[in-house]
């Protein structure tokens, strides 16, 4: 799941140091890049896991996948080969679309899999994955984009061939990790029919920002991100200028500093949120979620807001040379999966039953925010400068973990009246319904029926990898 996810955000961060090629071939300027490949891109890796998270729940993670990453391919194949603007925004469009499942579908999967005390790691493991990207795509960029014959176009043919590697993989290795009968495939039995269309309302996921703990903590994701696309997206416009560097394969190198941050915060931040959780348990003798948010409590008062404050300032003054905003950069990796591993994992524990809609809901607020940020910042830097706007970006980050506190204090509160069921659960309700009243359904034997009626087992008629789970 790591590695799938690692692919859409290789994507949303591919044009970064080679924007001005990009530019050049499309007959634009920088900003209008920023504003239809990046910006764009970022909104639709927002929007479209509020379609895959409750297809998820009906027809299962591994096929909604499945389906995804060859509409992920198709796009990557048309940017590698747009001439136009137009061309290029639309395969943007489509590219984000497929790539953007297992953004919420990965993080359910791994709430599947794990218990609530180990579950941290895991969802650690998976976000550095996911948040790699943004650092490590642009150093691949900028050397694809230097050194090779087609430039910039390289990247995506590349994102094309790890695109194909991913769905070979997940085909072959990666079993159904949903919990009992899929409700597609109970209806489907029941009714004889190849395929059931699951018609639902895909606004329903962002319903669940009602709830204040889930919103607050959308809030927070939001906030960081939109501090870690302000560092990174306006490399080749600050630090490139600030040190003289022309050259996209060094360009992109300067990114580096924020991955390297991401793999060490994966490591500690999630065994440390664990550690919290059983720490709690022992002292207050039952598990409560929201104990899991005070490891992101250093990250999101001290390490991310300062590390954003010194960046900004020192690539404004040249202080201390180049050293110092990448050392900067490293940190701020670090405090984002501080603060982002816990958080997550916290929206999963909290609903589990709905684990990959609450993430998609998430998601939604926080690539739109960052979509947002990267069509503002280059306007804002030249507005204020880059150490006024890592500023503003600080003080969010302290609003953000401010809002943390609120939901450590009040949480298990708000949880008391917590969201229905999604549309997806309510269909395998109806399916068990079925089962009990027909006493036999057509394609299932009477154990696996048994076993439909307590609301667990996949059915022998549909057990493939699955069992294994």
């Amino acid at each position: 799941m790591a590695s799938s996810a690692l692919l859409t955000p290789l994507a949303s961060s591919s044009f970064f140091p080679t924007i001005p090629q990009v530019a050049a071939d499309m007959h634009t300027t920088g900003t209008v890049i920023n504003y239809s490949a990046v910006a764009v891109f970022l909104a639709i890796i927002g929007l479209a896991p509020l379609l895959w998270a409750p297809a998820s729940g009906y027809y299962g993670r591994r096929l909604v996948l499945l389906v995804s990453f060859p509409i992920f391919i198709a796009g990557s194949i048309g940017c590698a080969v747009s001439n136009s603007l137009g061309a290029l925004i639309a395969t943007r469009i489509l590219q984000g679309f497929g790539g953007s499942s297992v953004l919420s579908v990965g993080a359910g999967s791994i709430g599947d899999c794990y218990r609530p005390t180990e579950r941290a790691n895991a969802m650690g493991l998976f976000y550095s994955g996911l948040l790699i990207g943004p650092a490590v795509a642009p150093t691949a960029a900028g050397l694809l984009g230097q050194y090779t014959a087609p430039g910039w176009r390289s990247m995506q043919w590349l994102l094309t061939a790890l695109g194909v590697l991913e769905f070979v993989l997940i085909f072959v290795f990666l079993p159904e990790t949903s919990h009992g009968v899929l409700p597609h495939d109970a209806a489907r039995a029941r009714t004889g029919k190849r395929f059931i269309l699951f018609r639902f309302n895909p606004f329903q996921s962002i319903a669940l920002l009602r709830y204040p703990n889930i919103f607050l903590m959308s809030l927070l994701s939001s906030c960081v991100m939109l501090t870690l696309y302000v560092i990174l997206v306006p490399i080749s416009y600050t630090m490139g200028p600030r040190y003289n560097i022309s050259n996209a394969a060094i360009l992109g190198c300067l990114y580096f500093p924020s991955g390297v941050g991401n793999l060490v915060g994966a490591r500690i931040a999630g065994r440390d949120a664990d550690r919290i959780v059983r720490k709690w348990m022992t002292k207050r003798g039952y598990r409560r979620p929201e104990d899991r948010l005070r490891a992101t409590l250093i990250g999101g008062f001290a390490i991310m807001p300062l590390s954003a404050i010194l960046h900004g300032f020192a690539m404004q003054y040249g202080a201390g040379g180049i050293a110092i905003p990448c050392v900067a950069m490293f940190i701020s990796g670090l405090g984002l999966m501080l603060i982002l591993t816990p958080s997550n994992t916290y929206l999963v524990d909290s609903l589990q039953s709905r684990s990959a809609e609450v993430v998609a809901a998430n998601n939604a607020v926080r690539y739109l925010v960052a979509a947002g940020a990267s069509a503002a910042v280059l306007p804002l830097v030249r507005a204020i400068s880059l150490g006024w706007t890592m500023f503003l970006c600080a003080c969010l980050c302290w609003v953000g973990e401010a809002f943390v506190v609120l939901v450590i204090m009040h949480g298990e509160g708000w949880r008391g009246a917590g969201p229905p069921a999604s549309a997806a659960a309510e269909e395998a309700k109806k399916e068990r319904e079925n089962v009990a009243v027909q006493g036999r359904a057509p394609g299932i034997e009477q154990k696996d029926q048994d076993r439909m009626r307590s609301g667990y087992a996949t059915p022998k008629l549909y057990a493939t990898a699955s069992n294994h789970a």
